[in-house]
């Protein structure tokens, strides 16, 4: 029988802690003929629309993540949490120790993210091949590309 180790993790430990987030959109609805293009001018109807409903999640220092999932499931509105661009209609996100709400400059000091669209994306190419694109189309430099794939992660530095 396999056993599992202690899951009790120092708050130093942990990278990104997401509690509790829910995201909901208010949508106006329209309608384009008719009666109902007035009735909206007078008694506009909104729509609720959760882009996350309690969401919890934590990565530890040194851990690779994939967070994947079909359109509209809240990735990018989960990412932008992180850097502080969006804001949770309720929950809690910490990153780094710092709040993206409070802290988003000092953190984005310490944090990049980049939003790529459809064309970006290559589903049916392994990921290094992309990358190797990617570093050719904006030409970055051969030992800057190698510091990515050849540091050790945080996690081997304290085991040295």
């Amino acid at each position: 029988m396999l056993k599992k180790g202690s899951t009790a993790t120092s708050p130093s430990d942990i990278a990104v802690d997401v509690r509790s987030v829910v995201k909901v959109f208010t949508q106006s609805q329209r309608e384009n003929a008719g009666n109902g293009v007035l009735k909206r001018l007078a008694r506009p109807e909104k729509k609720r629309v959760y882009a996350l409903d309690n969401v919890t999640f934590q990565i530890r220092r040194g851990e690779f993540v994939a967070y994947a999932g079909p359109n509209g499931a809240g990735k990018s509105t989960t990412m932008k949490f992180l850097c502080g661009m969006l804001l949770p209609t309720d929950g809690k996100v910490s990153v780094l120790g710092l709040s993206p709400e409070k802290n988003r400059i000092s953190l984005m000091k310490r944090l990049g993210v980049l939003f790529g669209n459809r064309t970006e994306l290559w589903w049916d190419h392994p990921v290094m091949q992309s990358f190797a694109w990617k570093k050719a189309v904006w030409q970055i430099p051969e030992n800057v590309y190698c510091l990515l794939y050849t540091s050790p992660s945080p996690r081997d530095r304290q085991k040295s």
